[in-house]
């Protein structure tokens, strides 16, 4: 562990920990300009570590410090006492050249005068940790730097960049003295040097890297060794001058990556913007397009890296879910005790109430994932015959600004005469975002202005919190050992989510089966139930297909199966839910097109009706999974329309 003050001289924090003098920062005209306090006298929020956070050091770009090899959680000790409002101090961090924290604004996050601390985790292949601050408004601040070994194997991986590549058709450097090779590999595109002369392009110091641009091209492809690999696209809008007017996916290997791209929504004109994204590549070539939803996309520069060691191979699109498979080999034994109450009541408990005056008319609220487009949502509820309750979406989550951003609820993904309610899918914290701050309440304004945010259309929308919590492949996954926080870190996002939208329902949602980080018992992660209105998991037709009785058995009598998790519900005095379900013929460990499947989850909800709280089939059409109905899967689309004819209310 190295703890490390920005004053010149070692502190000691009450514990007795020292803190050694300030080391490793570059830039600005003294390596950074430093201050014990603008205000020495004042009490530091939110912390007994008053002389830790009271020395801070600002105009700094760099810092660099030799360690072993390996992966490292590093926090950024912070305090802001010198501006009065947000959007004063903003800065980006980078680590070993891929960002990591991304519009940190420490006054819109705690005020004036608190704590605030942000962590992130690096891995480390060159014996150097490099840390690179980049600010947008004033400068990059930092009080005090934690770094911690972590020992997880896991996730323990690396990177090597391959490719670095400009648009431009001559090579370029970076700020950093990184050459980005001359543009190759795509089909067709119009190039331009900048729209906006010699206008800065904020939020990098690469000027030329950004100012370059190609738009109004098909797909781009390499060469590349097998494997996983991370890639990441520069850009940055100079033409266009509102939300809306330049819309793309992207789509990697055949599978779409990036949805509803609009770099001036999420970044405004003229400012640097990266989105990346991890595909896997098995025919020895990757593979890019791009779906033009308004005007065509555009991109500055490509950065792909190989990924060793990848944490997960399954990629993880935005801002769609990507549901993950059961596990086909045990998971250890938790260590961790089992909660209170347990699963199963002592008592016949009584279903809770709710209303039914839904459009479907059935005996629950029911609903579908359209792939966030209004017309798929109107042509799924004219071919299964009944109105649709509720529909989900998941808001985009590389940050706070993207998760803002209210694209997920305008009228291109909800049909415009849509009655119900929405079940919206959530992270705990934003791609950038960590546990700790979390945990802390560091988050807790950006959750009620995004409660705001759609209890504004939807006053009583099911809010998906940390859904699917106990899967490991991804950033937001709960682990036992850190259980506790996890819990705390959910209270707070309740609390100021329901600040933003009283009426708005928590549903707490696992994946079926047992849990594959750290723990099977994912009850390990309930926070209580004061903050959860609803009790649920998503379950696909997988690992194996619900293609006989004895596999339908061991799906719904299985220990964290079907009737497991409807029976911690009961004991909580909860509704269940189903929020994504559905056939995924591309999974070699599914049915396929299976009606089985589809009888099996509409008879068990209707035997178990008074417990419901809404179902929602998740019908993705594209290549990972292939669940989509009524326009593929005949089979499973016949059963599915047959049921809704079984399901309405007396």
């Amino acid at each position: 562990m190295l703890r490390m003050t920005v004053a010149p001289q070692a502190v000691t924090d009450s514990k007795g920990n020292v803190w050694q003098a300030r080391s490793g920062f570059s830039g600005g005209a003294n390596n950074g300009d430093y201050s014990a306090s603008y205000d020495a006298g004042t009490q530091i929020k939110g912390t007994s570590e008053h002389s830790l956070y009271r020395h801070e050091l600002v105009r700094m770009d760099s810092f660099k410090r030799a360690l072993p090899n390996g992966t490292y959680d590093v926090t950024l000790k912070m305090r802001e006492g010198w501006w009065t409002a947000a959007g004063q101090r903003v800065f980006n961090v980078t680590a070993e050249g891929k960002g990591a924290l991304s519009n940190v604004d420490i006054f819109a996050s705690v005020g004036q005068q608190a704590a605030y601390d942000r962590t992130f985790r690096v891995t480390v292949a060159d014996g150097t940790l490099d840390l690179g601050f980049n600010a947008s408004k004033d400068s990059a601040l930092v009080s005090a730097i934690q770094i911690d070994r972590v020992a997880a194997p896991a996730e323990q991986e690396s990177s090597q960049v391959v490719t670095r590549m400009s648009v431009n058709p001559n090579a370029t450097k970076d700020a950093a003295g990184n050459t980005y090779s001359a543009r190759f590999g795509f089909d067709r595109g119009d190039f331009a040097a900048s729209y906006s002369g010699n206008e800065r392009v904020a939020g990098t110091s690469d000027q030329e890297l950004y100012r370059s641009e190609l738009v109004r091209f098909n797909s781009w492809s390499q060469p590349v060794a097998n494997g996983t690999y991370d890639v990441t696209l520069k850009m940055r809008e100079a033409w266009w001058t509102a939300a809306g007017q330049r819309v793309f996916d992207v789509v990697a290997e055949g599978q779409t990556v990036l949805r509803d791209v609009d770099i001036f929504k999420d970044a405004g004109k003229g400012r640097a913007y990266d989105r990346s994204f991890r595909v896997e590549v098995k025919d020895g070539r990757l593979n890019l397009a791009v779906n033009n939803k308004k005007d065509s996309a555009l991109v500055s520069a490509l950065v792909v890296a190989k990924v060793t060691n990848p944490a997960s191979n399954n990629p993880n699109p935005t801002p769609t879910s990507t549901p993950t498979s059961n596990p086909t080999t045990p998971a250890p034994t938790p260590t961790t005790p089992t909660p209170t109450p347990t699963a199963t009541p002592t008592n016949t408990p009584t279903p809770p109430t709710s209303s039914t005056n839904r459009p479907s008319g059935l005996l629950f609220d029911s609903g579908v994932f359209p792939m966030h487009r209004a017309g798929v949502a109107t042509a799924f509820e004219n071919s299964r015959g009944k109105k649709l309750d509720v529909i989900t979406v998941f808001p985009s989550r590389d940050n706070w600004g993207s998760m803002m951003g209210a694209w997920f609820l305008d009228n291109q993904r909800i049909p415009a005469d849509f009655k119900g309610t929405l079940d919206v899918g959530v992270p705990l914290w934003p791609n950038d975002g960590n546990l700790n701050t979390a945990a802390a309440g560091g988050y807790n304004a950006q959750w009620e202005q995004f409660g705001r945010l759609v209890a504004a259309k939807y006053p009583n929308a099911y809010i998906r919190l940390g859904w699917e919590m106990n899967l490991p492949g991804w950033r937001h996954a709960a682990y036992a050992r850190s259980a506790e926080q996890w819990k705390t870190a959910y209270r707070h996002a309740v609390n100021s989510i329901r600040k933003g939208g009283s009426n708005l329902r928590i549903a707490w949602v696992v994946n079926e089966g047992p849990g594959q980080t750290d723990t099977q018992d994912a009850r390990v992660f309930y926070p209580g139930d004061a903050h959860v209105d609803y009790i649920g998991m998503d379950a696909y037709d997988w690992w194996p297909g619900y293609t006989s009785p004895a596999n339908i058995a061991k799906h719904l009598d299985s220990q964290y199966g079907w009737n497991f998790w409807l029976d911690f519900a009961k004991s909580r005095g909860k509704k269940f839910v189903l929020p994504e379900w559905g056939v995924a013929p591309a999974n070699s460990a599914s049915g396929g097109d299976n009606p089985m499947y589809i009888n099996f989850v509409y008879d068990w909800l209707k035997t178990n009706a008074q417990w419901i709280g809404y179902e929602s089939y998740f019908s993705e059409s594209d290549s990972y999974i292939r669940g989509d109905l009524f326009t593929n899967n005949q089979r499973a689309s016949a059963e599915y329309k047959r049921w809704m004819g079984q399901l309405s209310a007396k």
